[in-house]
């Protein structure tokens, strides 16, 4: 589970005690790639999980949506994996078109 507003995190970790054991990660970033060929291409979960292999993925969420991949990383490793997923994904085309993006999204 992620949170984005992480005010009622206690809360939330009491609520949550009640069903069984929690485990906080602090300092994660959520990744998410989205698009209609997700669903449509072999072997993509395999382009994107070697282009950055380099790269320790503690969470991945590929169910909810078809067109959706999702995963979790350290904080300090999201610059360096949107640019491998850029590279490899868009390299081939205009660079000022698709410039990678970081969204901020606090996972707690």
């Amino acid at each position: 589970m992620t949170l984005d507003d992480t005010r009622n995190l206690d809360a939330v970790i009491t609520d949550l005690q009640a069903l069984g054991e929690v485990a906080v990660e602090r300092d994660q970033a959520l990744i998410c790639l989205v698009g209609e060929q997700l669903k449509y291409t072999p072997g993509i979960a395999s382009r994107i999980f070697s282009s950055i292999s380099e790269i320790n993925v503690s969470m991945i969420s590929h169910g909810a949506s078809a067109i959706n991949c999702s995963f979790i990383v350290s904080n300090d490793d999201v610059e360096n994996a949107v640019k491998a997923l850029h590279l490899e994904f868009f390299s081939m085309l205009d660079a000022q078109t698709f410039e990678p993006t970081l969204a901020a999204t606090a996972v707690a």
